[in-house]
């Protein structure tokens, strides 16, 4: 299947960018082809796609890079990503980060 590894920084200073990475793998031998869904947010800009249709090579890996920039202060979460792909006929979504 797919699989995604977040890295993003534990801390931020109000209108200060700061880099995020989602990087996407594919585990399987087979071509996929995955969905990114950003969700707006009103704790944070965000530079980079909201929507993206993103292909993964067999056994491969592709980053996606994004800047965001905290409006506010105190503990904010980050925007919800929904990854989407199609996996033994069938579509598979979860979001990322799971928890906020």
């Amino acid at each position: 299947g797919v699989g995604c590894d977040l890295d993003a920084p534990a801390g931020g200073t109000k209108g200060v960018p700061l880099g995020l990475s989602l990087s996407l793998v594919n585990h399987t031998g087979l071509f996929q082809e995955a969905r990114v869904d950003v969700a707006a947010s009103e704790s944070f800009l965000l530079a980079g796609y909201r929507q993206a249709s993103v292909p993964i090579l067999p056994r491969s890996s592709v980053n996606l890079r994004y800047q965001l920039v905290p409006v506010g202060v105190g503990h904010l979460a980050l925007p919800v990503m929904r990854l989407k792909w199609k996996e033994g006929g069938r579509e598979v979504s979860f979001k990322v980060p799971t928890s906020s």
